[in-house]
């Protein structure tokens, strides 16, 4: 890919979930990270089912689903006596909203096959330009994109 439609500045997933999508658009998607790759980053997350709808749209919550789990209940205590104040059925979640409640690691939702291209970079500013945008990198490359120009 010589010059993309998108750049996206960060592999978390918020970027990545953004780069999938506009992939999926047919456009062409360049991701920049400062990380030359994915690994043990941030703790576990909770996904409730609107999101992991989100994740079986893109095709992926088979993959997400074996690394991740689906458990039974959650209960909230008190954090003084640690007495039980409410729980919640996780099972019934996906009976009522059709997709799983699920706890992954951060990591785990970094698909191991890459959707987009991923460039080891960090940006080091952005900033509007006329008639495009330009965003300067540290090792000095530069990318410019104009809105609406090849």
């Amino acid at each position: 890919m010589d010059t993309p439609d998108v750049i996206v500045v960060g592999g978390g997933i918020g970027g990545l979930s953004t780069a999938f999508a506009l992939s999926r658009l047919g456009l062409q998607v360049r991701v920049l990270e400062q990380a030359k790759e994915f690994g043990e980053v941030g703790a576990g997350i909770q996904l409730a089912p609107n999101c992991t709808r989100i994740l079986d749209d893109y095709g992926l919550l088979e993959e997400v689903q074996a690394r991740g789990v689906v458990p039974d209940r959650m209960v909230m205590r008190d954090a003084v006596d640690e007495s039980d104040l409410t729980s919640l059925d996780l099972r019934d979640l996906e009976r009522r909203y059709g997709f799983p409640y699920l706890v992954i690691h951060r990591s785990d939702l970094h698909v191991r096959r890459p959707a987009v291209p991923l460039r080891p970079l960090r940006a080091a500013r952005w900033r509007p330009s006329q008639p495009g945008r330009r965003l300067r990198v540290p090792q000095g490359a530069r990318r410019a994109r104009g809105l609406g120009h090849p």
